[in-house]
């Protein structure tokens, strides 16, 4: 997972800072209203980045069995879909 700033003109990008979470691959990336990004993993987890730099995972949400291949915030919600055909709607309030 990598990050950039629009408001760097020379395109650096930086890694995302996984900590004690398991190091996946990623097909789908969604924003809150806050600037909170969650990212869909291979794994079947749903990835929320954060910290002070945005780009420190700060949880993990299991909620899929496998690859998670589309993702959308809209309405104050997170919707996920994945390849086990379930979609979840999140309240990313409460998580």
């Amino acid at each position: 997972m990598y990050f950039w700033s629009a408001s760097d003109a020379t395109g650096d990008k930086k890694k995302g800072l996984f900590g004690s979470n398991e190091q996946t691959s990623f097909a789908c990336t969604a924003w809150d209203n806050n600037g909170t990004c969650y990212s869909g993993g291979s794994n079947g987890k749903i990835y929320v980045w954060g910290g002070d730099d945005g780009r420190s995972c700060e949880k993990t949400l299991d909620l899929h069995k496998g690859f998670i291949c589309a993702m959308r915030f809209a309405n104050g919600k997170l919707f996920s879909g994945a390849k086990d055909g379930k979609v979840h709607m999140i309240d990313t309030g409460s998580c």
